[in-house]
């Protein structure tokens, strides 16, 4: 689910209905087709993701499913990793809610007690002290999420 999420914060899926209604037109109207009006498809697009991140408690859940894998750390490493990866994308592009969006991370002071300071402590800290890791283990997976 977590990565689901952060697909649906890229260009990609902002433009997945785009694509095909650009491939379908004849040349002279895809130039009508504009990098004004894809630009205002991705801002439509972002806006209604920070709206719904916001709207169905997604921060909530992320934290949720973080306190249920405190005895696991190297689990930890997606979905941090998913949950930095959706919020940076949907900072990323110029958008109406980024100001809401901020405000409700700050709101959200679990999200940093309860995940990213285990995953630092238990997870990052940890794998810095020990060295270099081998790149097929479990471990050194987690942590390239």
């Amino acid at each position: 689910a977590a990565e689901t999420l952060v697909y649906l914060t890229t260009a990609d899926a902002a433009f997945l209905g785009v694509a095909a209604a650009v491939d379908a037109q004849t040349p002279a109207n895809c130039e009508q087709t504009g990098i004004a009006s894809l630009t205002k498809s991705l801002n439509l697009h972002v806006n209604k993701l920070i709206q719904a991140l916001i709207d169905y408690a997604v921060v909530d859940s992320f934290v949720a499913c973080a306190r249920r894998l405190l005895q696991e750390p190297m689990a930890l490493g997606p979905l941090v990793r998913a949950l930095l990866t959706c919020i940076h994308n949907c900072l990323l592009y110029c958008s109406e809610n980024q100001r809401r969006l901020r405000m409700h991370l700050a709101l959200h002071r679990e999200l940093v007690r309860e995940v990213l300071l285990p995953y630092t402590a238990d997870v990052l800290l940890p794998a810095i002290v020990a060295g270099p890791c081998d790149p097929n283990s479990h471990k050194c997976r987690c942590l390239l999420a």
